[in-house]
């Protein structure tokens, strides 16, 4: 992973929700045909990891680091024992959809 790719993973993570492109462009200070060659790059990267648990969601224009949907009933159990209150099926859904 590059410096750049790190950077990505970071801001996504700290944000926490969907980030538009360009605003990944502009707070990184590079041009959106870079941004957008390492969200496909770290994108690639996670997918390809057997022993990572996120992966990016990417629609449209907008970039979103998650929870690998294969890793559902772990993370629902840990969401529901924290929430000490049953889920509904709408808040289990991993990844987030946008």
């Amino acid at each position: 992973m590059n410096k750049l790719e790190a950077k990505l993973e970071a801001f996504l993570f700290l944000h926490g929700e969907p980030v538009k492109v360009d605003k990944l462009a502009r707070e990184l200070g590079i041009k959106n045909e870079e941004i957008r060659k390492s969200i496909d790059l770290l994108g690639q990267r996670l997918r390809e990891a057997e022993d990572r648990g996120l992966e990016l969601i990417i629609s449209h224009d907008k970039v979103q680091l998650t929870t690998k949907a294969d890793l559902k009933p772990f993370t629902s159990k840990i969401v529901a024992e924290e929430m000490d209150t049953p889920l509904t099926p709408a808040s289990l859904l991993t990844p987030l959809l946008f």
